[in-house]
């Protein structure tokens, strides 16, 4: 079932690679544009500068966030307008070993609304070893260190001139001609357990 995307809003998907992994690796989002004449590719920047901010407060240096895409949806019934933002940039953090690609930070994505469609979810790539147990894990102080780091994701891109806000879109009810609006994410918060989830990365 497709998405119900409002007029004014888009998708966008921030892409990584890991040293000696070239194939890119993905997470996604939804937003609501800020001023009628912003530019996908104005808004493309806005995202990637943003998620460059969190790169190098919590990523080591193998992971590497090469672009950020984004659609914008100007009316209904046409097709989306699509943005690109070519900047690679390094992770931050000192260089350590790596957990296997197959292995992420589980970021959740949390509105002021309760149920499971107001829910979303992050794979984020790029988890070293010394930052979880053997059994997966989260040190607490990683845990922290990320929330510091989600919220200031979030507060950049509402201070921006291109993003009014982060939001999760749903799916058309069956039967209805008119979709729900889309849920407003107020944080992101990192699970105490690290994910597994290979497919979802490449997605």
């Amino acid at each position: 079932m497709a998405l119900v995307i409002p007029s004014g809003h888009g998708t966008y998907a921030h892409h990584f690679t890991i040293l000696g992994d070239q194939q890119e690796m993905l997470i996604t989002g939804g937003y609501e544009a800020q001023g009628a004449l912003t530019t996908p590719e104005q808004i493309a920047t806005a995202l990637h500068n943003a998620a460059k901010t969190l790169v190098n407060a919590r990523c080591p240096t193998q992971l590497t966030l090469k672009r950020t895409t984004c659609t914008l949806l100007v009316a209904p019934g046409q097709d989306p307008l699509v943005g690109e933002r070519l900047d690679p940039s390094t992770g931050g953090r000192a260089s350590t070993n790596l957990l296997t690609q197959n292995t992420a930070w589980l970021i959740q994505k949390k509105t002021a609304l309760g149920g499971r469609r107001n829910r979303g979810r992050w794979f984020f790539p790029g988890v070293p070893d010394v930052s979880v147990n053997d059994a997966g894990v989260v040190n607490t102080n990683e845990v922290t260190d990320w929330g510091t780091a989600l919220a200031a994701y979030i507060v950049n891109l509402q201070n921006s001139t291109e993003v009014e806000r982060l939001v999760l879109f749903h799916t058309l009810p069956p039967g209805a001609t008119t979709g729900p609006p889309p849920t407003t994410i107020t944080s992101m918060v990192c699970d105490g357990t690290v994910a597994t989830q290979r497919q979802r990365l490449r997605r």
